[in-house]
């Protein structure tokens, strides 16, 4: 995928270096392009940490959903009294609740960082095309 992006660069700057000169608006619309590409880039990167920070409370809100469906399937009165080893294993089964509860959000920061990394790669490819306009001769 870097490959492509590299003959993609390499073929527009051969396209625009085939021109003798460039106009003096060119270097301005860059200048605005590169501004508008690193808030594009922010954006997205903004939306993706909200999008994934959604997920992280709602795998929360689940645990706590099945915290409490326990305890009232345990006791559906309300009210009880457990011996030294029954508390041993309820504590036992909310530890296992809270740790299937940080395996999937473990899962869920992999893959956003893997995402945010993407995006940067992109990011740094079309700033550095961009860039290239600022080297051409200007007319």
């Amino acid at each position: 995928m870097r490959g492509l992006k590299a003959i993609a660069v390499a073929v527009l700057l051969g396209a625009i270096s085939a021109c003798a000169t460039i106009p003096q608006e060119s270097v301005g619309l860059s200048n605005e392009l590169g501004v508008g590409i690193k808030k594009q880039h922010q954006a997205q990167v903004n939306f993706l940490n909200l999008y994934f920070e959604s997920k992280r409370k709602n795998l929360d809100a689940e645990l706590q959903r099945a915290i409490a469906f326990y305890f009232s399937t345990l006791a559906p009165s309300g009210s009880f009294t457990l011996t030294a080893v029954q508390l041993s294993n309820v504590a036992e089964d909310a530890l296992k609740l809270n740790e299937k509860n940080n395996a999937a959000k473990r899962e869920l920061e992999i893959v956003r960082v893997d995402l945010v990394s993407k995006l940067e790669d992109n990011y740094l490819t079309l700033n550095q095309a961009n860039s290239m306009i600022g080297l051409l001769p200007v007319s």
